[in-house]
């Protein structure tokens, strides 16, 4: 269980239990709610010190091999490793620990498929927050074998970030929101954004192939993508994806599961998969830095990052024109 959702589950009990204590119905109320407070005071003076040591930390940790690298160095003179987008001390650091992260490849991602889904479920007139009408996702670029014959490449794009139903968002967007920062912390926002989306295509490439008169959408595909990765990179290379892969692992054996279910795009979910496992382990191979090497990442990253954006607008080019 994350942090934020253990620290959401343990103030709703605690919230339960203080009304409880007030009211006089629970045995020992008093005693408890007294220890409640006494944990509060206590967590409160470890944020205090978390917060003093950021502002004066003069060493981060490398990703990688776990040396305290001075704040002032790029690279680990350990392992060579990229220390890209591990937070610095002083004053940023604190306010890093203040305000929420809205950088991240991972949240941007995420906002942008809650955006997407808003605008398909409640945007069109007589629209349902429950669930998006079907012609507006087909028109949007859902996976279509034969629209995409016929020229429609973009849906391999866009229908990884098109869902059908509120039940539908709210799984992948939860998976997201776990996967997302770990893998994202271990290989950097540009590699990270480049595995989602390359595997959200590759997915929907499968289904095309695999299952060429089901129509199909939803970021899925791109999840397990980032499951096999996760597998494949902590197996070869340990570091912070060493440690998470039984969980990774837990994850796919519940994808597994889903093959019982009806209605699912397997063909998706295993093409999605297997072009993890590959980048995966090629990723896991890449040792020390190279500044042409990070230079391409900056060029594919802005290449993924670009390619939603133009597939939409061609989408809606195509619904305009009448030839979606």
């Amino acid at each position: 269980m994350t942090g934020p959702l253990r620290r959401f589950l343990e103030d709703t009990r605690d919230l339960v239990l203080d009304g409880l204590a007030r009211l006089g119905l629970l045995p020992g109320g008093a005693a408890w709610w007294k220890a409640r407070r006494e944990r509060r005071r206590a967590e409160r003076a470890a944020e205090r010190e978390n917060l003093r040591r950021a502002i004066r930390a003069r060493h981060r940790m490398c990703r990688e091999c776990g040396t305290l690298v001075p704040v002032e160095l790029d690279t680990c003179p350990a392992c060579g490793t990229s220390m890209r987008g591990i937070p610095r001390g002083g004053l940023g650091r604190a306010a890093g620990l203040l305000l929420p992260s809205f950088g991240s490849a991972s949240t941007t991602l995420l906002a942008a498929i809650v955006v997407v889904y808003l605008a398909t479920a409640i945007g069109p007139p007589g629209g349902s927050i429950w669930k998006p009408p079907t012609d507006v996702l087909f028109a949007l670029g859902m996976k279509w074998t034969p629209a995409i014959l016929a020229g429609q490449w973009w849906r391999l794009v866009t229908a990884i970030f098109l869902h059908g139903s509120l039940l539908h968002i709210a799984f992948n967007g939860y998976a997201l929101a776990n996967l997302g920062p770990a893998i994202e912390g271990a290989i950097g926002s540009r590699r990270f954004l480049v595995v989602f989306v390359g595997t959200g295509v590759a997915s929907f490439a499968a289904s095309a192939l695999a299952m060429p008169g089901v129509p199909s959408l939803g970021a899925s595909g791109a999840l397990f993508g980032l499951i096999g990765f996760g597998i494949a990179y902590g197996w070869r290379r340990g570091g912070s994806l060493g440690a998470l892969k039984d969980d990774l692992v837990r994850w796919a054996i519940f994808g597994l599961v889903l093959l019982l279910a009806p209605g699912i795009d397997h063909a998706a979910h295993a093409g999605g998969f297997v072009a993890g496992l590959v980048l995966g382990a090629a990723l896991a191979g890449e040792r020390g830095v190279s500044p042409a090497r990070e230079h391409g990442w900056t060029i594919a990253a802005t290449v993924a990052g670009l390619l939603p954006v133009v597939a939409f607008a061609l989408a809606l080019f195509s619904m305009a024109s009448g030839t979606s």
